[in-house]
């Protein structure tokens, strides 16, 4: 399993649950979990997992899966928490994925437009907001593409701002205050979910 830093924080429940269900049917007489994580998953952790011949990479973000099939072309990749899995060109379609590589979306795409309407729904009279974008997630091009273009029609002025890893967010918010903004839009990110606390 080929996980982003970020999603291990947020999601240690669920791969505990996935290695617990799993643990119980095999016994593990007939099944081995190899995990990584990788603050920006890359084909040399991706490589290492195809190194030890795995029949299947489960991989967490699209980071991850971007960077497992970078690595390899033959061994299944799976995927889980993807905002959309054709946009990032992981897959040729959701019915018909092709090559190597399918699993389970969470389209996040039409979401960017509605978290902004959201945003002036409850801060009445907003005019300038930010938006959180890490610049190493492949997504989050057309993420903020939908994101602009949502705040255009609604009249606002959009501040983008990076944050790739935990210590940009201190500056982030810094950055924030000094351009004035009145509300702050996150793209779909494992990093943004696992320091929710800091964000909020």
């Amino acid at each position: 399993m080929l996980f982003a830093k970020g999603c291990v924080s947020a999601d240690i429940s669920r791969v505990k649950i996935c290695s617990s269900s799993i643990d119980g049917r095999s016994n593990r007489q007939n099944l081995l979990i190899e995990y990584r994580w990788a603050e920006q998953p890359s084909e040399a952790v991706a490589t290492e997992l195809v190194r030890f011949n795995v029949d299947v990479i489960v991989a967490w973000g699209t980071p991850a899966v971007a960077a497992a099939k970078r690595a390899t072309s033959t061994i299944p990749i799976v995927f889980v928490s993807v905002a959309d899995p054709v946009r990032s060109g992981l897959v040729a379609s959701l019915a018909r994925p092709g090559g190597n590589v399918t699993g389970v979306t969470n389209i996040a795409s039409d979401l960017s437009k509605k978290l902004v309407e959201i945003l002036v729904e409850v801060i009445p009279g907003v005019n300038r907001i930010a938006v959180l974008r890490n610049p190493n997630n492949p997504t989050h091009s057309f993420l903020l593409r939908e994101t602009e273009a949502g705040s255009r029609a609604l009249g606002l002025t959009l501040q983008v701002v990076d944050v790739a890893v935990p210590e940009d967010l201190e500056g982030a918010f810094a950055q924030m205050t000094r351009a004035s903004a009145q509300g702050m839009v996150a793209l779909a990110e494992p990093l943004y979910l696992s320091e929710r606390r800091r964000i909020l």
